[in-house]
């Protein structure tokens, strides 16, 4: 966007509305609107890289910080609306896809491959409740994995022929 063709037509506005003031009262107002306006922007500059980061939720609460801005100061909301529920859409089918891949290979027995799509739905959602449960879960499995590995190893340690307790 043009962020300049914005801004001046910010200032004409302004000065059209007051056009019946003194001239200390138009310049501040100006600035007002024009801090306001840049506020706006910051907030979806920061949701745009956030998203490109695929930190969405974080993106998404940029979006809303911008809207909230934008409403209270009677701007259009119009495109922002429609970014945050773009937005909301693309984390859902995101999470749903990527609970479902961390279900299946949990079943399949692929830890590490699972950790990295849970670690990609953190990326997306750090405070996602079902993402978080299924890291403890998973964490956990590891854990009773490598405690029946360890008890395996020191009964075929125990054993007078290793060679023999391997088959």
């Amino acid at each position: 966007p043009n962020h300049a063709v914005a801004r001046q037509r910010i200032v004409w506005i302004e000065q059209q509305r007051s056009a019946s003031s003194d001239l200390s009262k138009r310049s501040s107002a100006r600035s007002q609107t024009l801090e306001v306006y840049e506020s706006i922007q910051h907030h979806l500059t920061q949701a745009r890289q956030l998203a490109k980061e695929h930190r969405l939720a974080a993106a998404l609460d940029a979006y809303k910080k911008a809207l909230s801005i934008a409403h209270r100061h009677h701007f259009d909301v119009g495109d922002i609306s429609e970014a945050i529920s773009t937005l909301s859409h693309r984390l859902t089918e995101k999470t749903h896809e990527l609970l479902g891949s961390v279900d299946t290979l949990i079943e399949a027995e692929k830890y590490d491959q699972a950790q990295e799509a849970l670690q990609k739905l953190l990326t997306i959602d750090p405070k996602h409740p079902l993402a978080l449960k299924k890291e403890r879960q998973l964490k956990g499995s590891l854990t009773a994995q490598a405690q029946k590995l360890y008890s395996q190893a020191v009964v075929f340690e125990s054993l007078p022929d290793i060679e023999a307790a391997k088959k």
